[in-house]
Order: C-alpha cells, then structure tokens, then sequence
C-alpha cells in the first residue's frame, strides 16, 4: 500500500521530480520551514508491508552498523517484524539534520535493545553531501546507529521523503504507524519512542 501523503497531501511523486536548481531550492525552503515547525505531529498509517511496491523494500549497502545488523549490504525489508524502527531520513551539510542527531543517538542509547535507529541518508539526491561527507559527519557527530545512503531517486519518492530531517516510526509488525516532520529534540523523541513501543 502505498504510504498516505503527510498532512494529507496528494500526489505522491510531489518536489522531487523537479530538477536540478529548483529542487535545491525548494528543499531548503521546506528544511527552513521544518525546522521552525517539527513539534507537529502527523499519524500516517497503519500502512501495510507486503505489497508489490512496498516502499520499505529496498537494498542499502551501510556506512555503519554491520555488526548490529549482521550484514554490509541487505535489504531494509528483511529488518521488519523483530522490533519498531525509528527510520530518519537527513543529509550531510544540513543544519537541521546536524542538530537533531546527537538527540537521536542519545535516545538510541537508552532504546538500542528494544527499538532499532535507522539513519537513510538521501542527501546524495538533493544537493547536499555525498557518502564521504556523511560518513565525515556521523564520526564527528559520534552516531553509532546503523546508517546507510538511499540507494536511488526512485526509493526517495516511494517513501515520499519531502523534507530533510524527517522521521518514520515502524511498528514491530512492520507497518508505518507515524511520520514526523521536521527535527525532533530528545524529550520528544523519547516520547514517540514510547508511543511505538506501546503500539507494536
């Protein structure tokens, strides 16, 4: 099924079919605007896993985090059903991805045994850092969570990633119980986390 549209709205392949410049350019108007307005909340979901187009089914190869998940390369899909997903898409070189991590590994640190942190870098896409920027930034940042690039365009706008950081909250039967935009501090993370757990 595919994912419901956050704040309801359509048209799934949305800003990222806009090209070069432009999409720059919107993305950092939308990241502006997240940035300022990542306190709310929008349920999306339960969405199914299992369909033909299943957004959460693609392959990563990781920069982090084989020896958490017990692989190099895989297939995101393969993590559902054993416990919730915090998935948070973000990008080297974006200020408000920065901020938010050292939150997110905080919180990953006190959940790690119970919900796993994902971090799908889909800036390689949108005008920001590549893989070497990234990997640079988690080490300076100090984030042990695994994190991987977003293996293509096409996975980006199957997932409708429409602004920079945002976060999908996986329940433990692999569906898509919320979608935050915008960053999220630790308070409010740890608060959805909880929620997660209490739904999965």
């Amino acid at each position: 099924m595919p994912k419901t549209p956050i704040n309801g709205r359509k048209g799934g392949k949305g800003w990222w079919l806009i090209g070069g410049v432009s999409a720059i350019a919107i993305l950092a108007v939308v990241i502006a605007v997240s940035a300022r307005s990542g306190s709310a909340t929008t349920y999306v979901g339960p969405q199914a896993v299992g369909a033909s187009e299943d957004p959460l089914d693609f392959p990563v190869t990781l920069y982090q985090g084989s020896e958490i998940l017990g692989a190099h390369s895989l297939r995101f899909s393969s993590l559902l059903g054993d416990k919730p997903i915090v998935l948070n898409y973000w990008a080297s070189n974006c200020a408000p991805c920065t901020a938010e991590m050292p939150g997110f590994e905080q919180v990953w640190q006190q959940y790690k045994d119970r919900v796993l942190f994902f971090g799908l870098d889909v800036g390689g896409f949108a005008g920001f850092g590549g893989p070497e920027e990234s990997k640079k930034e988690l080490q300076a940042l100090g984030i042990t969570y695994p994190a991987a690039q977003a293996p293509d365009f096409n996975v980006i706008m199957r997932l409708q990633v429409k602004a920079l950081p945002s976060t999908d909250f996986i329940g433990a039967d692999g569906t898509i119980k919320r979608s935050w935009t915008g960053a999220i501090g630790p308070a409010d993370l740890t608060d959805l986390v909880e929620d997660l757990l209490q739904v999965s």
